[in-house]
């Protein structure tokens, strides 16, 4: 929750959602993660076969 930017927000400056949104509306909303000490730990196998990943940034795995 208030993890991520909102991307609706960002590019228009406007969302549906308003003050209901689970995206943060600026930096100033976004709450920290701790991920722990295994996050990003384990290599992503499309990454590794392709070279690319769908989910990019949002990747549980390293790149």
């Amino acid at each position: 929750y208030k993890t991520e930017l909102c991307s609706t927000f960002q590019r228009s400056g406007t969302c549906p959602y308003g003050s209901k949104c689970q995206f943060a509306h600026g930096e100033h909303e976004l709450k920290a993660v701790d991920r722990g000490s295994k996050w990003r730990s384990k290599p992503c196998a499309n990454w590794s076969k392709t070279g690319s990943c769908r989910y990019g940034n949002r990747c549980c795995f390293k790149h």
